[in-house]
């Protein structure tokens, strides 16, 4: 009976749910690309909460495939209290799921969710009092959820964040920016980094070390990284040579790997020999979409987290044929490398392969 199961255990059912059912009751087009969606507890369940910067996976059907998508949660952490999440949704050209949502989700649309995940929160042990946060596109969206749990009291640090576009309609959350630095008591700092456009109170160009430390010593910060891959690669670039620790300097998930090699990011076919779970079957794969992404439109349903290489969770093994790694930060160990085994959310084919990957 409910009544004589340990406090301990409800607690963490609570916190860490198998699944949580929602119903959408807003969507917000924040740019012509990216939409915020508000989901609430479809039947004022309790929701479990969660640290700002962390994310939460969709759970999807699409073509009779079960899917899981990380989104990073971009409301307010108390906003769980009341039953209501808020992620947002870029929509990319040949997304899968991305333009699933976009055709398929709509006010009154139920959704299930998985439970909150861990990204890159804050913690006072291990950061630094000021963070830095550097983001563009799909990353931004955990830096609005810091500055309102900041706004809150939720957090106590202070945030300056260094938001890069390429034009000023891409810039997302525009008049909450001015919003929240007004509230925050001087602890929260938006700056737009505009590249293509000169913009009055914007900076102009690419984000660089004399734009951050205009606002904040970069050696004196958390430095919080999360965007494309073009912005994580100059973002490594310019910060190797001040040999800053690495605990201070992450970078955040982003989803799916979009990251393959340039040079080898063509549209070649190849045949995959998947064992999973007593299942042996081969299935098409191309060179410029994941192992995992191949996986899932075939039907399986592997392990699987971040979907960016941090995690882990979908450590799989290479019998046999030739792979290329996605040209930004992984965390596959060295000794995982030499004895065959990848992460599929972050490696792609370059030949057919042979693997053996574990179930989800």
């Amino acid at each position: 009976m409910a009544h004589n199961i340990p406090n301990a255990n409800r607690l963490a059912k609570l916190m860490h749910p198998k699944s949580q059912a929602m119903v959408i009751t807003n969507v917000k087009d924040e740019n012509s690309s990216m939409r915020t969606y508000t989901l609430k507890a479809s039947d004022d369940h309790e929701l479990a909460y969660f640290s700002a910067g962390a994310y939460i996976p969709v759970i999807l059907e699409i073509d009779g495939n079960k899917i899981e998508r990380p989104y990073a949660i971009c409301s307010s952490p108390k906003d769980s209290v009341n039953g209501i999440y808020e992620i947002s949704v870029k929509r990319m050209d040949g997304g899968y799921v991305s333009n699933y949502i976009y055709e398929n989700w709509a006010v009154g649309t139920e959704v299930t969710l998985g439970g909150p995940g861990l990204g890159d929160s804050y913690s006072p042990i291990r950061d630094k009092k000021h963070v830095i946060g550097i983001a563009g596109g799909i990353g931004v969206t955990p830096f609005r959820s810091m500055a309102k749990a900041i706004v809150e009291g939720d957090v106590d640090c202070e945030l300056t964040l260094i938001y890069g576009a390429n034009t000023m309609e891409e810039v997302v959350y525009k008049e909450e920016w001015k919003q929240l630095e007004e509230a925050s008591a001087g602890k929260f700092k938006c700056v737009l980094v505009i590249a293509n456009e000169e913009i009055e109170g914007c900076e102009h160009g690419f984000v660089s070390l004399d734009i951050i430390n205009k606002y904040h010593d970069v050696t004196d910060a958390s430095l919080f990284i999360s965007g494309p891959a073009g912005l994580v690669k100059h973002m490594k670039t310019i910060l190797a040579p001040l040999n800053l620790q690495k605990r201070f300097v992450r970078i955040g998930m982003g989803g799916d790997s979009q990251f393959a090699p340039m040079e080898k990011a063509g549209q070649d076919e190849y045949k995959i020999l998947v064992h999973m779970a007593g299942e042996t079957r081969e299935i098409p794969a191309k060179s410029n979409e994941t192992i995992l992404v191949a996986l899932e439109k075939a039907g399986f349903v592997p392990a699987v987290k971040c979907r960016s290489g941090v995690c882990g969770f979908c450590r799989s093994y290479i019998v046999k044929g030739e792979i290329t790694l996605a040209d930004t930060e992984i965390a596959v160990r060295k000794r995982d490398k030499e004895l065959g085994y990848i992460h599929p959310c972050c490696t792609f084919p370059m030949s057919d392969l042979e693997i053996i990957v574990h179930r989800g």
